[in-house]
């Protein structure tokens, strides 16, 4: 099995950015293209604030774009749970499976998720 099936870093950043204030999805965003070797492509500094400017970021796999930082943060997010709903039927991208209420962790990995891992490492 695997390091992959237990911990998806793509997943983890979108769960962390839950309740966040736009400030701090910034900085979020920031610490992880740094972290992660990403690419947040802004417009250059002398740039005009009331017209229009492309930002982009790479990350995780996911391209998006924006006329601003917040429009393209929200365009990497939603693409991001597009990407992971899309990527199990049966946990929905979670990687794991509940089969009791999350307050005593009972859950298991997905074993669709883990055969896919398999077949792509073998």
């Amino acid at each position: 099995m695997s390091l992959h099936s237990h911990f998806d870093r793509r997943a983890m950043f979108l769960a962390s950015l839950k309740g966040k204030s736009p400030e701090a999805r910034v900085d979020a965003f920031a610490n992880e293209v740094l972290e992660t070797g990403g690419v947040w492509t802004t417009p250059p500094g002398d740039y005009d604030p009331d017209s229009r400017a492309l930002f982009e970021i790479h990350l995780h796999g996911i391209t998006a774009t924006g006329w601003t930082e917040s429009s393209a943060i929200s365009t990497w997010v939603a693409m991001a749970h597009a990407k992971a709903a899309a990527a199990c039927p049966r946990c929905g991208g979670r990687g794991v499976i509940h089969w009791h209420p999350h307050w005593d962790n009972g859950h298991e990995p997905c074993p669709d998720c883990t055969c896919a891992d398999q077949k792509a490492a073998g």
